[in-house]
């Protein structure tokens, strides 16, 4: 169809552009785009944008203006999209599909500047996909050769090109880096920090605003210096995939001839074995790191609601700290001091518990997050179920898609087959995700929470004749309290002018209904 018989005078154009890496190429393709708005006299109203976007990485969902322009188009907020070409929209012949589909339903035409055509048209659905396809196979072997020459010059020790990391800039003519020792200072202290113990978040927290060339820093900046060998003296190629870290025996390591390197190799090992063991779920939880033992455990009585946790302490120029941590009920705004309350909780818990003794402790603890591995297994089976379900469904469906175009059946029926192979197939997903998550929970329970060697080391320092509360470090006795510990209660009592707490523990050491009232003068 000729676009003279679409385009009309005055008719609302969007430019749909994208690119993954030079940003010249948006400025040409808005060229492309402007020329055919201006030779049919439409009038340019909307941009939307993807910069530094791989098609064929991140799915059309995941493309923030992609999605975008779809909810603009619901809105009959423009007459047409027009695009480059029609790589620029998708690499993947069902996406490519998908698209088609959705702009056709909402009688909204795409036009492809670079040849003047519609991208939704009607013509046979298989050209269509055979077109798309053969798009994708360009992309792929492009990227097969270029991955290849890539290999070579990392394993020779070769800058492979890209943005240079933080505390360096690149000189093209030259090929040397240029060191900024105003910057290096924040990476040698970032090692520092991460070696110390400190997480990712709470070392970007650390740096004053605006000090990452004028921007705040976060936590997946702090983590990309972390991972990258660049500062401890190697070239690295190969680390990631579609933006996920790969594993280490597949990476391109070479040594680095082009800086100094600022930390030593040690150093840098260190810190990777340190995110590895955090990683696979070897390091301490975050749950236990918190000064507020009871979160997540203390619930207002009167509205059966959990209580928040707060902390109002501040510090005064002089180093004089006001205010503390409080816990308090959202609803009725009941609130209590939290240092108040976690001395008598956990003495009354260490009451119970020492009684018992060491062994009998244990292996409560044990039983009751064996228990909690089993259910976690019983879960795991049942999704084990549905992916293969969605496994088969996927097959069957993709094979019947394939007979059906080969046998050009009615395209209709085809588009729907499509769009619904790409709903299992995100069905299938979500169920893997899942799965893997259930893993991993399991992976921490019985490295770090089940672990013997931990709970040694915790039940000594609270089964010492002499130990006082306050010697016990917050962490222990997180980890003390989260297994033996069911439910905290409070409510206020006004007559008495004091608290009553009830304390359920999870396992009856003593054979007997472990409940506990306590008593705590407001």
């Amino acid at each position: 169809m000729k676009l003279s018989h679409i385009l009309q005078p005055n008719m609302k154009a969007a430019f749909y552009g994208r690119h993954s890496t030079d940003k010249q190429d948006m400025d040409m393709q808005l060229n492309s785009v402007m020329e055919v708005i201006r030779k049919y006299d439409c009038i340019h109203t909307h941009s939307f944008l993807d910069k530094a976007v791989s098609a064929r990485k991140n799915k059309i969902t995941s493309r923030k203006e992609l999605e975008n322009m779809f909810e603009a188009a619901k809105r009959k907020e423009f007459d047409f999209v027009i695009v480059y070409k029609s790589d620029r929209l998708a690499r993947d012949p069902l996406e490519h599909q998908t698209i088609r589909i959705v702009m056709k339903t909402l009688d909204i035409p795409i036009i492809i500047s670079s040849t003047e055509s519609v991208y939704n048209t009607d013509t046979d659905l298989i050209v269509q996909l055979m077109e798309d396809g053969f798009t994708k196979y360009e992309v792929d072997t492009i990227i097969a050769r270029t991955q290849s020459g890539l290999e070579n010059k990392a394993k020779q020790g070769k800058w492979l090109g890209g943005k240079p990391p933080f505390g360096y800039t690149y000189d093209k003519n030259n090929g040397q880096f240029i060191e900024h020792p105003d910057e290096l200072c924040y990476v040698k202290e970032i090692f520092n920090l991460y070696l110390n113990g400190h997480g990712f978040q709470y070392i970007a927290n650390t740096f004053p605003n605006g000090s990452r060339r004028g921007k705040d820093w976060g936590k997946e900046n702090v983590k990309a210096i972390i991972l990258n060998p660049f500062y401890c003296g190697l070239l690295s190629w190969r680390r990631q995939t579609d933006g996920k870290l790969n594993a280490r025996d597949i990476w391109i390591e070479a040594p680095n001839h082009y800086v100094k390197p600022i930390i030593s190799r040690t150093t840098w090992e260190s810190c990777w074995c340190i995110y590895s063991e955090k990683r696979s779920g070897n390091m301490v939880p975050k749950h236990y790191k918190t000064s507020f033992l009871l979160q997540g455990l203390l619930s207002c009585e009167k509205c059966q609601e959990l209580m928040k946790a707060k902390n109002q302490q501040t510090v005064s120029s002089t180093n004089k700290k006001y205010g503390g941590k409080i816990y308090f009920c959202s609803n009725c705004k009941l609130r209590i001091e939290a240092d108040l309350l976690h001395d008598r909780v956990v003495n009354q818990t260490l009451t119970d518990v020492k009684i018992s003794g060491f062994h009998n402790v244990y292996h409560a603890i044990e039983q009751k997050i064996q228990h909690e591995i089993q259910e976690l297994n019983n879960n795991i089976q049942k999704h084990q179920c549905l992916y293969e379900n969605y496994t088969i469904k996927l097959h069957n469906i993709t094979e019947e898609l394939k007979q059906r175009m080969k046998n050009n059946d009615d395209k209709r029926f085809l588009k729907s087959l499509a769009i619904y192979r790409l709903d299992v197939q995100r069905k299938l997903d979500g169920v893997t995700q899942q799965i893997n998550d259930f893993k991993q929970q399991i992976t921490l329970k019985e490295k770090v929470e089940k672990s013997k060697e931990t709970w040694l080391h915790t039940l000594n320092e609270v089964f010492q004749d002499d130990v006082k509360l306050q010697e016990i470090c917050d962490m222990d006795k997180r980890r003390f309290l989260l297994p033996l510990i069911q439910s905290v209660s409070i409510k206020e009592n006004k007559k008495r002018n004091e608290y009553d707490i009830s304390l359920q523990l999870r396992t009856d050491f003593s054979k007997r209904d472990v409940k506990n009232q306590i008593s705590l003068i407001l």
